[in-house]
């Protein structure tokens, strides 16, 4: 059976590579009826972030990467957080020494770092030397660290779904080590007896990691266990091919979902990489699901263009209801204070052009701020468009009932304009600014029928009210 996993250490918040990587061990579960598990890697004890665990599993939940076995949820191969899992990791590490593949050592911070000043001095790579891997006398009941004893000559070759097979030269390997003073294991030993435990099909994880692969590979050959198939997935760079960072945008995953849908952000991250057909740029989760090829990810680093994604937000946001719009505000907590009679009304008129969850303009649910756009249309004068406004005025104050829709009002006052002898553009400009401030913005008569008659000529008055305070 197919079974991946995403293993997360809980010292931060999930960031788009992290995501990156969940999601795709949940398509090729999903896409083979296998199963997918959470496992929280929490034996870097002195980078732990209280509560990341937490944030991480609400980030997923958010996201809908759902987990078939996990800390909350339990499973056959629990317990799923390695700080509980203790026990093991150390047994594992005195099955390799009794079987000569690993060895105490009890070398002194000191002596570790005159080996690599000197080391550095010559020019030559930093790693252990070996001191006390032939020693006999190293007191297990005092301070010392496990470590593996890396084969001293000739090549192995590993191989990874995406960048094929590797030969790789064992002199340049280091006896790395695989429990600390403090018992607790390194990475390269938990996971890989987790990985066994737990049954793991396949490793997707990160290229940060494929310089490690040949010590994993043999650790797996030393306990005698049968290897999973792994996959790195290639970096992710910004537009300008360098690692993301935050001030690119590379914050965290919480943060993407103040501002994008879910789904929009799910379909992004999905493409970076690997696309279904290569014909278009939006698919839906099943699509995805029926599609995705581990073996089809691109080699290259996947190119992240938050421009697109906020495109792909924005044609996510338009196959949205109003309704269903504000309910996703709501969830993202970028909702404006507003009656919801107003907000969907405002929502409507937005949502063809709106890209972003948190950028529903301000000024329709406080008072105009007039200044920064001018009132007065092209050399029209301030008097003249102060008559306009309160000719303006008077027609709208007379229209009753006030009309159902934007259409209906301007087949109303559009006659009237020309009737008058007023100018079409010396009289809807000033509208448009005063009922909004702004240069652009919907019709000076959708923006009417949203605000309603008496929101409508209050805004208005306040404009003619500015130009007789000039």
């Amino acid at each position: 059976m197919i079974r991946t996993r995403f293993a997360p250490s809980p010292t931060g918040e999930l960031h788009l590579g992290g995501l990156r990587t969940a999601l795709y061990a949940w398509l090729y579960a999903r896409r083979h009826g296998g199963v997918f598990f959470l496992r929280i890697e929490d034996t870097d004890r002195a980078r732990l972030v209280h509560g990341s665990a937490e944030r991480i599993r609400e980030t997923l939940r958010l996201l809908g990467v759902d987990w078939d076995e996990g800390p909350d949820v339990g499973g056959p191969y629990g317990p799923y957080v390695q700080s509980e899992r203790l026990d093991r990791y150390r047994d594992a590490a005195r099955t390799l020494i009794g079987r000569g593949s690993a060895y105490r050592c009890d070398c002194s911070a000191a002596r570790l770092q005159e080996l690599r000043d000197s080391q550095t001095a010559a020019q030559q790579p930093t790693r252990y030397d070996g001191h006390c891997r032939t020693r006999h006398d190293v007191d297990a009941t005092q301070p010392h660290i496990v470590r593996f004893a890396m084969p001293e000559d000739g090549s192995m070759t590993v191989t990874d779904i995406i960048h094929g097979e590797m030969s790789i030269t064992l002199a340049t390997l280091d006896d790395f080590v695989l429990l600390k003073s403090d018992g607790w294991p390194t990475y390269h030993l938990a996971h890989v007896v987790d990985d066994h435990a737990m049954m793991t099909s396949h490793v997707i994880r990160g290229d940060e990691w494929l310089p490690s692969l040949p010590k994993h590979v043999l650790l797996f050959r030393a306990f005698g266990w049968e290897l999973p198939q792994y996959v790195h997935l290639p970096l992710l760079l910004n537009a300008q091919h360098k690692k993301l960072s935050k001030r690119d945008g590379d914050t965290e995953v919480a943060a993407f979902l103040r501002w994008c849908l879910p789904n929009a952000l799910l379909n992004f991250i999905a493409l970076l990489g690997w696309n279904p057909s290569g014909e278009r740029d939006m698919y839906t989760r099943e699509e995805l699901v029926a599609s995705f090829d581990v073996a089809a990810v691109n080699g290259s680093p996947g190119i992240v263009d938050f421009k697109k994604l906020e495109w792909m937000n924005g044609e996510y946001i338009r196959q949205l209801a109003p309704v269903e719009l504000l309910g996703a505000l709501r969830a993202a907590g970028t909702a404006p204070a507003a009656r919801e009679e107003l907000l969907l009304r405002v929502l409507a008129l937005e949502q063809p052009r709106l890209k972003r969850l948190d950028a529903v303009p301000e000024w329709y649910f406080h008072p105009v701020q007039l200044g920064e756009v001018p009132l007065a249309w092209k050399q029209t004068s301030a008097a003249a468009t102060h008559d306009h406004l309160r000719e303006l005025h008077a027609k709208l104050e007379s229209i009753d009932p006030w009309p159902d829709t934007a259409q209906e009002l301007e087949s109303i006052v559009k006659p009237w304009i020309t009737e008058r002898g007023l100018g079409v553009g010396e009289t809807l400009w000033p509208m448009r600014v005063a009922l909004s401030g702004q240069r652009a913005s919907p019709s000076p008569f959708e923006l009417a029928w949203l605000f309603g008659k008496q929101e409508t000529l209050q805004r208005l008055q306040h404009a003619r009210a500015s130009l007789s305070s000039r």
